[in-house]
């Protein structure tokens, strides 16, 4: 689902400039990178505070932005800030900008489990729209999901759509999908790669040296998930094109669903779904709760 007001822009609108980050770990450090890479927006147009100094400096060395000295400058200076820190930090970074915050600026939270309504309360009259990007926005293959706060507007949306754009595919979704977001695409990267770890381990049971393993089990998920993403068909039927009746794959997969694969699986998002539902109550908390 693309933005109401239409087709995407690839650029941030000049409105929505100075960008400003607060925490630039290494999912907001991606999304500086990928800005600036894109040309969505200028380095120089780009502020960033983040308190680990190596980190800011190899940011600011190697694409050119600007650092702040503090979140408060950062929010007197931006128009448009993304909240990219840990969702346990999110209050007091929240409550140390909120007296030079308000309707004049834009709020994109990258942090999981925090509703907009949480965000709003920090930063009483600020526009907010929350987003759930993953690992894989590191290399340009990322998948985030957006979805807008009570004050956000169209344009907003399509402000937040431009930011992640360039790196990997975006959804807009009602709040009440987010946590799913966050268990499915913000988590799945997790799940792929302990897919990984499992296949090697099981081949190098059989005799097969482990660093071949490793080789074929990355390319084998990376060839899937690719043929999935370009093919019209359904992954059930591209399954059952695998599949020979009775044939090595069909045995194989009868294995996996013997052990409940398909539960462990549902179990697997239910709870990362569960847990993210439960980060904005821990992050209301004072530090000594």
């Amino acid at each position: 689902m693309q933005p109401a007001d239409g087709a995407p822009n690839r650029t941030l609108p000049p409105d929505a400039l100075p960008l400003g980050f607060l925490g630039a770990g290494n999912m907001g450090g991606a999304l500086v990178r990928g800005i600036v890479a894109s040309g969505a927006a200028p380095a120089a147009d780009i502020l960033v505070h983040e308190p680990r100094a190596h980190i800011a400096g190899s940011l600011a060395a190697e694409c050119g932005a600007v650092l702040a000295a503090d979140n408060r400058e950062v929010a007197a200076r931006c128009r448009t800030l993304v909240l990219a820190v840990k969702p346990q930090h999110a209050a007091a970074v929240l409550d140390g900008i909120a007296p030079g915050v308000g309707a004049g600026h834009l709020l994109v939270s990258i942090c999981a489990g925090l509703p907009t309504a949480f965000l709003e309360a920090r930063a009483p009259g600020v526009r907010v729209v929350r987003a759930m990007p993953n690992t894989p926005a590191l290399i340009g293959l990322g998948a985030t999901g957006l979805c807008a706060g009570r004050h956000a507007t169209a344009r907003d949306l399509t402000t937040a759509w431009a930011l992640f754009e360039p790196l990997g595919i975006v959804e807009v979704l009602g709040e009440d999908q987010m946590d799913t977001v966050t268990a499915l695409s913000g988590s799945g990267p997790a799940y792929v790669f302990r897919l990984i770890e499992a296949l090697v381990d099981a081949a190098q049971a059989e005799g097969m040296p482990r660093d071949v393993a490793e080789r074929l089990a990355k390319r084998t998920l990376l060839g899937a998930a690719t043929l999935a993403e370009r093919s019209t068909r359904p992954p059930a039927e591209l399954r059952e094109a695998v599949t020979s009746p009775n044939g090595t794959t069909a045995a194989g997969l009868a294995a996996l669903e013997g052990e409940g694969f398909a539960r462990a699986v549902a179990a697997c998002v239910a709870a990362a779904r569960a847990r993210g539902a439960s980060l904005a109550a821990e992050a209301g908390r004072p530090p000594s709760a």
